[in-house]
């Protein structure tokens, strides 16, 4: 008798430990390979506050919405994380939000005598460099469809081609990124000799500069400026001749914004004001790109 009186009171014990109840504090545990976990602002859509790394502290504020739970961090913010992304304990190898343990940076090699220092010439933050504590990619690639439109169009085609470009954040809001799109289209034409023909028009951009991002959990909006060399080629598009070409100094200035799907993808609308300068005339481009961005 005493023995199952011994067994049920472990069993009490063991599921009041593990029900879930307001002021209850928690700790993050993200998905394998995942550094963060994010932040919804209701529990039944998936508009999000911010991310929860791994780890991190947070109170229970109500349980009743299972599997969502909402919870509140130590820094004001409430939202709905899943059950399953709670631990009673801290997950191993991660330390809690407002732990006094600072983890240790690895020294620098003795031969080389330089400081960890950023690209500002600042000593490097904490974690800096470490997916687990960034929230943000380091580099990201996009490819994309693009379309091209002149303006004035002085009777010149729409174009359609592709349009790439690859950014290094430095920091989560600023960055460096290097931008080429190539573009084409195709018009009819008359030719005192040759009589009707199609003539190809080619434009080839590409440009560098900074780039600018608000992040706000799946969401980063971005803007960029960028300056480079624009490539205006004409030919007949059946007949083999010798293309027209002329250069000219290009800036770009554009907007656009990622949608996360998964920690290394997502998907971006962009649109891009596109300057040239071709035959003396000032050309107030646009240019539309929609494509997705590899993360890495």
């Amino acid at each position: 008798m005493r023995h199952k009186l011994f067994l049920l009171g472990i069993t009490m014990l063991f599921l009041s430990g593990t029900k879930l109840t307001a002021a209850d504090v928690r700790y993050i545990l993200c998905p394998a390979g995942e550094g963060y976990v994010y932040l919804y602002q209701t529990a039944d859509n998936f508009e999000t506050w911010t991310n929860l790394k791994c780890g991190q502290k947070v109170e229970i504020v109500d349980a009743q919405n299972s599997p969502s739970v909402r919870v509140r961090t130590f820094d004001g913010k409430e939202g709905y994380v899943q059950q399953s992304e709670l631990s009673g304990s801290p997950p191993l190898g991660a330390p809690s939000a407002g732990s006094k343990a600072t983890r240790q940076r690895p020294p620098a090699p003795a031969a080389s005598g330089l400081p960890s220092v950023g690209f500002d010439g600042n000593p490097l933050e904490e974690g800096y460099g470490s997916s687990e504590e960034r929230d943000y990619s380091r580099v990201d690639i996009f490819g994309a469809y693009s379309l091209g439109i002149f303006a004035p169009s002085n009777g010149l085609p729409n174009q359609n081609g592709f349009d790439t470009s690859a950014s290094f954040n430095l920091r989560s809001w600023f960055g460096v990124e290097g931008d080429f799109d190539y573009n084409f289209g195709s018009v009819p034409a008359t030719d005192p000799t040759l009589g009707s023909v199609n003539v190809t028009i080619r434009g080839l951009t590409f440009g560098g500069g900074p780039r600018f991002t608000y992040r706000q959990g799946r969401l980063a909006v971005f803007g960029h400026l960028l300056v480079g060399e624009d490539r205006l080629s004409a030919s007949l598009t059946d007949i083999p001749s010798i293309p027209f070409i002329d250069n000219s100094m290009a800036g770009i200035a554009g907007a656009g914004a990622d949608i996360d799907i998964s920690k290394h993808l997502a998907i971006r609308s962009q649109a891009d004001y596109l300057a040239t300068h071709h035959f003396s005339i000032l050309e107030n481009n646009h240019r539309f790109s929609f494509g997705v961005v590899v993360r890495l």
